[in-house]
């Protein structure tokens, strides 16, 4: 048990230290550059989501699912690609 005390008091100790107002922790610029990268990839990405989800063509009067995915009558292109123009 003696560790296990030891490992508590040196851990409230560190967080003590680290919640003082006088610790000179801030975030700085690079989080912010950091947080406003990923904030731009995210919207890249939701975009990109949003392209490939409206090229997905399924048959609206199918009873199942398998029947669904299947392509419409008369929707192929010539050379059998799927893709819409």
């Amino acid at each position: 048990m003696g560790d296990v005390e030891q490992l508590a008091a040196v851990v409230s100790v560190l967080v003590q230290d680290s919640t003082e107002e006088g610790f000179g922790l801030q975030a700085g610029p690079y989080a912010f550059f950091f947080f406003l990268a990923m904030g731009l990839a995210l919207v890249f990405l939701l975009f990109s989501m949003r392209k490939q989800v409206r090229r997905i063509r399924f048959n609206e009067q199918g009873q199942s699912d398998a029947e669904r995915m299947t392509s419409t009558p008369g929707a192929e292109t010539p050379g059998g690609d799927q893709r819409r123009p």
